[in-house]
């Protein structure tokens, strides 16, 4: 009956339109006392009329309809129960019909808000919510609404920049670009959160592109748009955004960081090394970063500058088990290079030990760093053989001087290894550098049973 009513009050206001096209003033009235299905209908008919079509102010209700039928249809996405009174807020402002005790529900409140929404708390955490013609609103968005929205607010720009209605909000077409981009964020921030990647990146670079329009860029939306990039698999367009969001000083350290992992995913180490100076001056201090920096050296066999950071990492972090293997595991590499000198080889090696060390302080059942610190002093002792093993007859001093100090670095490895075998009694590596070790050291009895544990594998 009241539905009944109001159409007819509206005959009669349409009934001083006059000149005016009717369906532009009925708009306005559905749209002013919240109507927003009556207002759609009305307003998509005046968009029909020749002379109406050609009115600023005709665009301009046109766009403010079609966010508010996209408002209404979206106005309970979010809600979801133990919600707390702030997040409400956040994303619904203040009631605007009050807020009541309500006695069915423990230390209950009643919410009430425009075009019927009635939120109840209890304990200050969402219970429920009511809305009672959410079915109907959510019939009239065909997921185009906001798009119908920006292109009209474009055309009541175009044929008058300065028309505004001081009666309504958005009181203008640029304020009202302003809510539609904001609305496309939050439309992305909730397909996002639905997992709905390829819907987030579609209403992301939406209000992307308004924000632009209004020399408004936003550095964090830019970025999440990246985000929602990546996501959907499109790399590329992630790398775009990421990079506009760095150009605009956004300092989130989570941009360098993924951008960094993006570019030595595709080996373009020099891209990386750019980025992850960049976040590094925003952040000098930062772990996470530190070892991301740390790891572009490492992928690209820079022991030295590696080291560097490492060390400065470890000390952000002492007690960190998995830092000091990678320190390691990186003077293993410069072991390995053979551009090092002898001198650097030396320090590595003695460095490594003391990292591997102190790793297994930490972690005492570290399979990595004891199979590796086992494979250090491994290869020491072989380093040695082969040397002593070309000496001259006439140098037995020297060979068994050689020899001892060789097994005395394969007694030492021993133990490591043993442990790295209790700890992964299946990993093969380690059974064959065992029996390598008891081979060399005259066990008979363990070599004998190593070589059982192998032939059972």
């Amino acid at each position: 009956m009241k539905r009944l009513m109001y159409l007819i009050s509206m005959l009669v206001v349409a009934g001083y339109a006059f000149g005016q096209d009717v369906n532009v003033v009925s708009a306005f009235k559905y749209y002013n006392d919240q109507y927003p299905d009556l207002a759609k209908q009305a307003i998509d008919k005046a968009i029909q009329n020749e002379g109406s079509a050609k009115e600023a102010r005709t665009w301009f209700y046109r766009g403010n309809i079609y966010l508010q039928v996209n408002s209404v249809a979206h106005m309970t996405d979010f809600l979801k129960k133990g919600l707390d009174k702030e997040a409400v807020k956040q994303r619904l402002g203040e009631p605007s019909g009050g807020i009541r005790n309500y006695k069915k529900l423990e230390d209950g409140e009643k919410w009430s808000y425009s075009f019927e929404l009635v939120i109840y708390f209890s304990k200050g955490l969402v219970d429920s919510w009511d809305y009672p013609n959410e079915a109907l609103y959510r019939s009239l968005d065909d997921g185009k609404t906001l798009d119908v929205a920006y292109e009209a607010y474009q055309k009541s720009l175009a044929i008058d920049p300065e028309y505004k209605n001081f009666n309504i909000s958005p009181m203008n077409a640029m304020m009202g670009l302003e809510a539609v981009a904001g609305s496309y964020f939050n439309a992305g921030v909730s397909a996002y959160t639905a997992e709905n990647y390829k819907e987030s990146m579609y209403n992301l670079e939406r209000a992307v592109k308004v924000y632009d329009d209004l020399q408004k860029p936003n550095p964090e939306l830019v970025y999440y748009t990246g985000v929602a990039c990546l996501q959907t698999g499109d790399t590329a367009k992630a790398i775009d955004y990421y990079n506009r969001a760095i150009k605009m000083s956004y300092k989130d350290k989570l941009l360098y960081y993924n951008l960094v992992n993006i570019y030595l995913a595709q080996n373009n180490t020099e891209a990386a090394k750019k980025i992850i100076k960049i976040g590094r001056e925003y952040h000098p201090a930062d772990q996470d970063l530190l070892i991301t920096e740390a790891n572009i050296y490492l992928k690209t066999g820079e022991a030295g500058e590696a080291e560097a950071i490492l060390l400065e990492a470890v000390k952000n972090d002492p007690t960190n088990a998995n830092l000091y293997y990678v320190i390691g595991a990186n003077y293993d590499n410069i072991l390995n290079d053979t551009t090092s000198s002898t001198e650097a080889k030396d320090h590595a090696f003695e460095q490594a030990q003391v990292a591997y060390k102190k790793a297994l302080e930490l972690q005492p059942d570290y399979f990595d760093a004891n199979f590796n610190i086992g494979v250090l002093l491994n290869n020491k002792a072989a380093e040695i053989f082969e040397y002593i093993n070309n000496l001259s007859i006439d140098a037995e001093a020297e060979y068994n001087t050689g020899k001892e100090k060789a097994t005395g670095y394969l007694k030492q490895a021993q133990p490591y290894l043993e442990k790295a075998y209790q700890i992964n009694p299946k990993d093969r590596d380690t059974l064959i550098l065992l029996k390598q070790v008891y081979l060399k050291t005259n066990n008979t009895e363990k070599f004998q049973e190593v070589n059982k544990l192998l032939n059972e594998l």
